[in-house]
């Protein structure tokens, strides 16, 4: 949030408090309220203004809470295994960080390093999701590519569906 003019980063401190006394107030791997954290995201990215700015400022807020939820013990084992197999552990990990809904894979294109992802959809997840996989990726050091069925702040959909490709 560092390429926000004054004035914008002073809207949204104080849209956001937290924001002010800083993210060391949240805790890794404890659970909040969907909607707050819909709240919180939705918020920035308005005060983006520019929606490619904003969906690249929630992309970093899904890269942070994979880089703080990851233990070093999940670091260690995304060494190992390959992206192959990492793509199909995503239901479970919807599961850790959600408690409703269900998350599938079409798997079929996983010899041409493809895949599908089926999620519900709410605001922000698109951004959140493509942050998180993309960090997820780096430590593969294998580049991912995101699509989508749903532009960025377009109303949201009963489904997101995000199609991946990896080298």
């Amino acid at each position: 949030m560092q390429d926000l003019d004054p004035a914008a980063r002073e809207e949204l401190k104080r849209l956001l408090p937290e924001i002010t006394r800083g993210i060391e107030e949240l805790h890794k791997d404890e659970w909040y309220p969907l909607g707050r954290l819909v709240e919180v995201c939705t918020t920035i990215d308005q005060v983006y203004g520019d929606a490619e700015r904003g969906f690249a400022a929630i992309k970093g807020c899904g890269r942070y809470i994979a880089e703080e939820g990851a233990s070093t013990y999940l670091k260690l084992v995304l060494k190992i295994v390959t992206p192959r197999l990492f793509v199909r552990q995503f239901p479970t990990l919807w599961k850790r960080y959600h408690d409703f809904g269900e998350l599938t894979i079409d798997t079929g294109g996983l010899d041409q390093n493809r895949a599908t992802i089926f999620m519900p959809a709410y605001p922000c997840v698109r951004g959140l999701s493509t942050g998180w996989i993309e960090y997820a990726f780096t430590l593969f050091k294998t580049q991912v590519r995101i699509e989508s069925n749903w532009p960025w702040r377009a109303p949201v959909p009963d489904r997101l569906e995000l199609r991946l490709h990896w080298d």
